[in-house]
């Protein structure tokens, strides 16, 4: 099967992205099994892999069957990084999967400090708590959008576990 790889649209996704996209398990583990680790680097117009389409979806089997063949994949940042797009997302177990398949340790601050306040915005806290022990500075530290940690778990009550932003339950008079 020559060229199995092709871009087959005009945003130049490939038979690996449509199928990571549409969660076709299966087809995606006998796909890979045919194609050369480098065949997984090919990007679409975007710059996103197949398997930033897989973390869209969840799939950690199918992350797992990339990542396997190719375990540099998720080093790639021309587009959405998958753990980002996971995060995202709020696909906790592949966030966890992503993240413990490759710490971020590697990527800028800045995208640490998004992933960060992504993954607090999105109830990830233990992903979150794993990247705050790396790097404490990320409790004060704020965003592209001047958001602090603290101030996105001050506005949301279902974090805390009496269900107010103080810690404190409300007694009716």
């Amino acid at each position: 099967m020559p060229n199995i790889q092709r871009e087959i649209n005009k945003k130049r996704e490939t038979t690996l992205h449509i199928a990571a996209a549409a969660n076709q398990e299966n087809f995606v583990k006998n796909l890979v099994n045919v194609m050369s680790s480098d065949d997984l680097k090919a990007v679409n117009i975007v710059g996103n892999t197949a398997l930033t389409y897989a973390a869209a979806t969840g799939n950690v089997n199918i992350a797992k069957v990339m990542l396997d063949k190719n375990q540099d994949l998720e080093k790639l940042c021309s587009g959405v990084r998958p753990l980002f797009m996971a995060a995202v997302l709020r696909h906790s177990q592949m966030v966890q999967f992503l993240y413990s398949w490759r710490k971020v340790s590697q990527w800028c601050g800045n995208e640490q400090l998004e992933l960060f306040i992504t993954c607090v915005k999105g109830d990830l806290y233990g992903v979150a708590l794993d990247m705050l022990k790396a790097n404490p500075n990320f409790a004060t530290a704020k965003n592209e959008d001047g958001e602090i940690a603290l101030h996105v778990l001050a506005h949301n009550p279902s974090a805390f576990v009496s269900g107010s932003q103080l810690g404190m339950t409300y007694k009716e008079v």
